[in-house]
């Protein structure tokens, strides 16, 4: 499980597609969907929705994730022109990242903490530097 949540998984994808950066813009996230974990803890469990976030020169890359923790290839391309707002604020062992593009906004949970991926810990510490070109 979380295989392709590895820095080298995530690098040969990332430049498959073109994109020649490196791991430091990248950020594992999840859906925040609160409605799911009032109904049920096991469904929300079941269903979290992961995506590894990209941040481009020319936008954000969302990089599907199935189950299970690997490349599924439905990605999404936000456009730098189309946000319109992007902030992040700390929350409790994770960061809630939020952002407006055609003046719907979707928010994102980004773990402090992901086994086998120390990047992430790493990333979050310059986030506000990455989102400060948005």
């Amino acid at each position: 499980m979380n295989r392709d949540l590895k820095a080298p998984n995530i690098l040969t994808y990332k430049h498959n597609m073109g994109l020649d950066t490196g791991i430091e813009n990248v950020f594992i996230g999840q859906v925040a969907d609160m409605k799911k974990m009032l109904i049920s803890v096991c469904w929300a469990m079941l269903s979290i929705k992961f995506f590894i976030f990209s941040f481009e020169d020319e936008g954000i890359v969302m990089l599907d994730l199935d189950e299970f923790g690997f490349f599924n290839g439905k990605n999404i391309f936000i456009p730098q022109a189309e946000i319109q707002n992007i902030k992040f604020r700390h929350g409790m062992l994770r960061r809630v990242l939020q952002f407006t593009v055609r003046n719907e906004t979707s928010k994102f949970y980004l773990p402090n903490l992901v086994l086998g991926s120390p990047y992430q810990k790493e990333n979050l510490n310059n986030l506000q530097s990455i989102i400060d070109k948005y």
